[in-house]
């Protein structure tokens, strides 16, 4: 147990995940990007959250997480291409 407080967390956990109406089972992580680049809910962006799980990993000295880390390439490719796409053009 500990004796002091180290800190705050927000947990998600999915108990029995096929059970719920928003679980779409295992997909390729491609499709995975695709939502998380564009989904935002009450915690914020998707992607916010996504970056700063990956990025909290490598500050607390844990190993990289493969999956974690192409997720996040993938996201930022996504909404980099979505920024560039909306910026406005530059006079040549």
């Amino acid at each position: 147990a500990c004796a002091r407080a180290i800190g705050r967390a927000v947990v998600y956990h999915a108990h029995e995940p096929a059970g719920n109406a928003a679980y779409c089972g295992p997909e390729a992580v491609a499709s995975t990007a695709e939502v998380i680049a564009t989904a935002c809910g009450p915690s914020g962006r998707n992607a916010d959250y996504l970056f700063h799980l990956a990025e909290s990993l490598g500050r607390w000295g844990l190993p990289p997480d493969p999956y974690l880390d192409e997720l996040a390439q993938r996201v930022r490719a996504i909404t980099q291409c979505a920024a560039d796409a909306a910026a406005p053009a530059r006079a040549l």
